[in-house]
């Protein structure tokens, strides 16, 4: 990761955390190196461990972390620090021993130092801790290493900060130059929209916003999950955090699961036009046959009724396929949105998912 000024955003252990903010599956976790003392902690961190903020900040590592309590690491916690990768169990408050990776990173920011814990819950090997030099450009390191892109950008929409990810999604838009100092828009212009309106939401309330966006590149369309957090200094947004995450795949399944409800909802409005089409040509076919009362009316209302109890036995099943086609409908959060088409008897069907904010690159 590329830093245009490592104080600007690691002097305390909150702006720390915040570099991390918009990340879903790592564990990240601030300490003070020189008590061992928690200062800061992600959302993933809090749920896993079963504290908020305010208990951890009561906590020693070894309260949280198996290995930082044993015989051979009292004492020497500090220089495990080194950026290596560990495996332990990280002691939670009500759900006992998690298994967890992770790596032990120091941090030096010139007022303070740090230690920084990033981490999965994975069942891995337990490395031999040992010394390495670390330093600010390795704590860099490690969150290229991270695979969701992350960018910093200031109230101008300048880029602060960003990792090797994004660095990727920029060149993929065509952007080939320095990205410090540039503007976001210039690099990746589908993440901010025409007016940066979302970015200014963000600085302006002090609330991380989560949206989703589409961007074609050739002839694929790509979608992303993008999480803009504030970054705040004595009170007042100074930068916007971002971390851009692709969800095509999850997109793609989504798609298809509407595409699945919609054609079960057309096929049943189709049975059922049928169903009538078949029932109200039968009743006058009975009615005039019981009319006639000639030698074969008996024998063409035998037939009808053969005929009405078949169709009594599909409305049997439509009613089955319209129970399934509700507990669907429940299990993926859909609705079915009806809309009148004067060119179809079936009508437009919409098949509408889970409230999203999303917008497109052309917005």
């Amino acid at each position: 990761m590329t830093l245009s000024s490592p104080g600007d955003f690691m002097d305390s252990e909150d702006r720390l955390v915040s570099i991390f903010s918009g990340l879903r599956e790592e564990i990240v976790i601030v300490v003070d190196l020189s008590s061992m003392k928690i200062e800061g902690a992600n959302d993933k961190a809090q749920n896993l461990l079963g504290y908020d903020l305010q208990e951890l900040s009561c906590l020693k590592l070894s309260d949280i972390i198996a290995c930082f309590g044993t015989p051979d690491v009292i004492g020497r916690e500090e220089e495990l620090f080194s950026g290596r990768s560990y495996f332990s169990e990280f002691i939670s408050s009500n759900s006992g021993k998690i298994p967890v990776s992770f790596s032990l990173n120091h941090v030096e920011t010139g007022i303070k130092e740090y230690g920084v814990i990033i981490g999965r819950e994975t069942p891995v090997g337990l490395e031999t801790p040992g010394n390495t030099d670390f330093s600010p450009a390795s704590f860099m390191k490690v969150l290229d290493s991270i695979k969701e892109a992350i960018v910093v950008v200031d109230r101008n929409m300048k880029i602060r900060l960003y990792n090797a990810p994004f660095r990727f999604l920029a060149e993929k838009c065509g952007y080939r130059s320095e990205l410090i100092g540039a503007s976001l828009h210039d690099t990746a212009d589908f993440l901010t929209g025409k007016l940066s309106l979302e970015y200014k939401y963000v600085f302006k309330s002090g609330k991380r916003l989560d949206t989703s966006v589409k961007k074609k590149f050739s002839s694929q369309m790509l979608w992303y999950e993008v999480v803009k957090s504030p970054f705040t200094v004595d009170g007042e947004v100074t930068h916007v955090i971002s971390v851009i995450r692709d969800i095509t795949k999850q997109q793609e399944l989504e798609e298809m699961k509407k595409e699945s409800i919609f054609q079960i909802e057309k096929n049943m409005e189709q049975f059922a036009i049928l169903n009538d089409h078949i029932r109200n040509p039968l009743q006058a076919i009975v009615g005039l046959a019981d009319l006639d009362g000639g030698s074969n009316s008996e024998k063409i209302i035998e037939n009808a009724f053969q005929i009405d109890a078949i169709v009594k036995e599909l409305d049997s099943g439509w009613i089955e396929s319209d129970k399934i086609r509700e507990m669907l409908l429940r299990h993926y959060g859909l609705k079915i949105k009806r809309r009148p088409n004067v060119s179809s008897p079936i009508g437009m069907l919409t098949v509408i998912g889970k409230e999203r904010n999303e917008k497109s690159d052309n917005d």
